[in-house]
């Protein structure tokens, strides 16, 4: 079970209970998709933004790049904008002020790599995940999707584990092969005491660039540099961990998105203002 320092009986961020979905959050993505393709909108996936073109602060069109490599413009009205905020003050077309660039390429992301391990035993650990502090290990958390959700395991009597490693680019943890890293944790899950002995049935390696954005000493003037730019713009909104280079939870990243569609409808929502206190307001039973 977690712990935390502090001076009062329980962290508010540790909730005793939540929802989760069946078989994983993607089916709320795949939900919203299916929802907002039955009221007539259009969902392209598998294309990536290459160019926000803007004149007189606002976002004219957007220039994405196929599958099959061709490169299309299409005019907009508005734009919400989950693009890693780093990433976006270079597709600005034409380019961001200079100090607003150098900006963005002072911000920095960590990657994520994880190795998902299906073993033969059920019921490793009762936690859904545990950070891990040895120094003779390289991992830093282990997720346990069962406990997540049983309806996650592909057979009865299993368990699944993702080995979470922390790294950036050119770090040998991002640089290794997938078989070189799945051996690797497997050889740590055992030396954690976490396998207990478990065979690995099947493994899996999945690299995510720009999972967390790095609060260093100087970030916060950077992105306010970034910030004051893109305020100038009247149908840009940027929203999640991604776009606002903001520690958001899940539960933070939805709230930024549902507040900028409002904004499209009339609402003045500050959507930068989401998660800015020191604790997460979550309400609890019989509260």
């Amino acid at each position: 079970r977690l712990a935390t320092l502090s001076d009062k009986p329980r962290a508010t961020s540790l909730v005793g209970w939540f929802y989760y979905p069946r078989l994983g959050p993607g089916m709320l993505f795949e939900a919203w998709a299916k929802r907002a393709e039955a009221r007539g909108a259009a969902v392209r996936t598998e294309r990536e933004v290459v160019g926000l073109n803007h004149e007189n602060n606002l976002i004219v069109s957007v220039t994405v790049r196929h599958p099959d490599g061709t490169v299309t413009t299409t005019p907009t009205e508005h734009v919400i904008s989950s693009i890693p905020l780093t990433v976006l003050v270079r597709q600005m077309s034409p380019s961001a002020p200079q100090k607003v660039v150098d900006a963005g390429r002072a911000l920095r992301f960590r990657h994520l790599r994880t190795v998902n391990l299906v073993l033969d035993r059920a019921h490793l650990f009762p936690d859904q995940w545990v950070y891990v502090h040895d120094p003779e290990l390289t991992v830093g958390r282990v997720q346990n999707f069962g406990s997540w959700s049983p309806w996650m395991l592909g057979s009865p009597g299993t368990s699944c584990v993702g080995m979470e490693y922390f790294c950036s680019t050119g770090d040998p943890i991002w640089e290794a092969t997938d078989d070189a890293l799945i051996e690797q944790a497997k050889d740590e899950l055992e030396r954690a005491g976490l396998a207990n002995g478990a065979a690995v049935l099947d493994a899996s390696s999945v690299r995510v660039p720009r999972a967390y954005p790095v609060y260093d000493q100087d970030y916060s003037g950077y992105l306010e540099t970034i910030q004051d730019w893109l305020a100038g713009f009247k149908n840009l909104q940027p929203i999640g961990r991604y776009g606002m280079f903001k520690y958001n939870n899940s539960d933070h990243s939805v709230l930024t998105a549902l507040l900028a569609v409002e904004n499209l409808y009339g609402a003045q929502h500050d959507v930068w203002a989401v998660n800015t206190d020191t604790e997460y307001h979550e309400v609890r039973p019989g509260r």
